[in-house]
């Protein structure tokens, strides 16, 4: 009567006091955690329902205790809590859109496969420890196998034998699985630290996240388990419990494109007063600068410039006539679509992320951007095209320098690339 009355604290009392008489009571539980939930008592909720889960594993109760976290400020606990309701019942839709939500506030759309996060830090690692360049090559057969499980590359047929550059360019499972699992998962962390990922890029937003770089530290730590070698091979595709935001995205790109020099990003460049003088002026923030051998970015630049103008680059629709674009396409896996029955359609709310990193023009770059469009399918297909309208828009209003060839000879002696 009370609880169905509004009168929450009260029913809360009550319940506990069945569950006093009898801790065993899971109804009396279960109802004591909903009031106290309801009440606004997240901090007393939680334990309750977490009480309850031990009497009668129940994936409702796991969403509930996420439900409490997340109110608490408690995100990573939160996305724990929502794993196992998945994992108790992987075909409900509940808690894999919870799931989702919760990492989108968070500001963490994390599982980037393919994403230039992940790409980008095995290219570093592999070039700058001797394991890729041009030579190195690996042959995909369209699939890898480590003991009993097999990993797929997207495309099933196999790509041939490819080098780096190749592999990035046609976005190669198969080659970056072989390179990630050779290197290890703290080799990939400790590079992924060097770019900034897993680390606040102190934009001035409140409520930016950091993100997650795992390694087996942090597995053991967050979860009291041991890595596992099959997890390094997803990790190596930027699947598993990799966790990236936009901001950190266009910032690493950006970091290729201008020699290895990770900036600050910022929002507002000056503050003028009513007549026009500045009053504050903001300057790019140098973090770091990469230590690397002179020719890997370079050769890092070179591959996602041919991800968008090579014959086989899967980031072609992104491609102007009149300004070179490089760029990185990517998917971000919701769920594993094998949950799904072949020619099943898959539900919105279960369908790939589609990204696409991009920086322009290529030889001298001026613009940064990252596009993530929730749901959208292949990075490719969906976010490329409006990453290529971005940039066509941008130097619009901020038009290319017109080279001294182009322009007509009116008897004036004019500097390279001046802008008339």
């Amino acid at each position: 009567f009370l609880f169905q009355q509004g009168r929450y604290a009260e029913a809360a009392e009550q319940f506990a006091n069945v569950v006093s008489i009898d801790n065993r009571n899971m109804r009396g539980i279960s109802n004591m955690a909903t009031s106290l939930m309801l009440d606004g008592n997240f901090a007393a909720a939680a334990p309750a329902f977490k009480k309850a889960n031990q009497l009668e594993l129940q994936s409702s109760t796991f969403s509930n205790i996420a439900l409490m976290y997340y109110y608490l400020g408690q995100t990573g606990k939160a996305v724990e809590a929502l794993e196992s309701a998945i994992e108790l019942a992987p075909r409900d839709h509940v808690p894999w859109s919870n799931l989702g939500d919760v990492l989108w506030v968070a500001g963490q759309h994390g599982e980037a496969a393919n994403a230039f996060s992940t790409a980008g830090e095995l290219a570093l690692a592999a070039l700058e420890g001797g394991m890729a360049g041009r030579s190195h090559q690996v042959t995909c057969k369209g699939k890898m196998t480590l003991g009993n499980r097999t990993f797929h590359c997207w495309k099933r047929g196999g790509h041939g034998t490819v080098n780096m550059v190749e592999a990035l360019e046609q976005s190669c499972d198969v080659y970056f699985y072989t390179i990630g699992y050779r290197m290890g998962i703290d080799t990939l962390g400790r590079y992924a630290k060097i770019l900034g990922l897993g680390k606040l890029t102190q934009i001035n937003l409140i409520g930016e996240k950091p993100g997650l770089v795992p390694t087996k530290d942090w597995k053991l730590k967050a979860r009291g388990q041991a890595w596992l070698p099959g997890e390094t091979i997803s990790a190596s595709i930027g699947q598993g419990f990799n966790l990236v935001t936009p901001i950190q995205q266009a910032r690493l790109v950006a970091t290729m494109a201008n020699g290895g020099m990770l900036l600050k990003p910022y929002l507002v460049r000056q503050i003028r007063d009513k007549d026009g003088r500045v009053i504050k002026e903001t300057f790019p923030t140098i973090m770091q600068k990469l230590d690397s051998r002179p020719e890997t970015l370079p050769l890092i630049r070179q591959a996602l410039l041919g991800v968008v103008h090579e014959k086989r680059g899967t980031g072609w629709r992104a491609r102007l006539k009149t300004i070179k674009i490089a760029g990185k396409t990517g998917t971000v896996q919701v769920v594993g679509l094998r949950k799904f029955p072949k020619g099943e359609k898959v539900p919105y709310k279960f369908r790939d992320h589609a990204w696409f990193v991009a920086f322009a023009p290529y030889e001298n770059p001026e613009i940064a951007v990252a596009v993530i469009v929730e749901h959208g399918g292949h990075g490719g297909a969906v976010a490329a095209p409006i990453a290529r309208k971005i940039i066509e828009t941008y130097h619009q209003y901020y038009p290319l320098p017109i080279p001294i060839e182009e322009i007509p000879d009116q008897g004036l002696t004019l500097r390279a690339n001046l802008i008339p």
